[in-house]
């Protein structure tokens, strides 16, 4: 009976998460009570090698994943989060796992300020609730996300987007040659469930109407801008 519960447990497991054995997982929640002692005392890196190893234990720990994303976190908010692989994309593949695995941690994250520097990210947005498709939500996820284009000759975003309230935005593309190393173009945009339209104020380059979509996987295509723009800051250039 124990084997055909535990066979069902992993059945029932998210998808490319395994069960774990007893051994398995006595040894991660070891690993995890010696990694929290180390985040108390602020010894990150020590931690995050105790948490990784628990998640590869026992993948089924949400408390393993919360823990490893706040630990990221931690790192980032201390700049070490290039040293560490803690890149936004990293911390919210573990906070979607904690919340999947143990639902009561979607309460948590809010709260939780060491979170508070990733809430402009894409999949934030899906943790929240929020789903691209519906007009009222994918407006909504335009202006909580910060947009950035590709990277440029200086490994950082050459351009971006800011969406902002009463159908208002503002274009920016790297310019060395003005005061603000940037140029800003003011524009307006309107939203029909994932298409975008954009009208900017003043041409950008022979562009001044652009209409594209917000895809499913975080990128935002318009035609004729300089993008695509995405969520990626490009933090860390290889």
């Amino acid at each position: 009976m124990h084997t055909a519960r535990l066979s069902l447990a992993c059945l029932l497991g998210a998808a490319l998460l395994t069960c774990a054995g007893p051994a398995e997982a006595g040894s991660a929640k070891a690993g995890l009570a010696k990694a929290q002692k180390l985040f108390r005392h602020k010894k990150y890196p020590a931690a995050l090698r105790e948490l990784e190893q628990a998640v590869q234990l026992d993948p089924q720990s949400a408390r393993a994943h919360w823990e490893l994303a706040r630990t990221m976190a931690a790192l980032r908010e201390a700049g070490k989060a290039c040293e560490h692989g803690a890149l936004r994309s990293m911390i919210l593949r573990h906070l979607f796992k904690a919340c999947r695995l143990n639902p009561r941690y979607k309460r948590r994250l809010k709260r939780e300020k060491l979170f508070r520097p990733i809430q402009d990210a894409f999949a934030w947005q899906g943790l929240m609730g929020l789903q691209v498709g519906r007009t009222d939500q994918t407006e909504r996820i335009l202006r909580a996300v910060t947009w950035y284009g590709p990277a440029g000759d200086a490994k950082a975003p050459a351009s971006g987007i800011d969406f902002r309230t009463k159908g208002r935005l503002v274009l920016w593309v790297r310019d060395e040659g003005s005061e603000l190393g940037r140029k800003d173009v003011l524009g307006r945009y309107r939203v029909q469930h994932r298409r975008v339209m954009v009208t900017l104020d003043k041409p950008l380059g022979e562009t001044k109407e652009a209409q594209g979509e917000l895809k499913l996987t975080g990128e935002l295509w318009l035609p004729g801008l300089p993008g695509p723009f995405s969520d990626d800051p490009h933090e860390c250039p290889k």
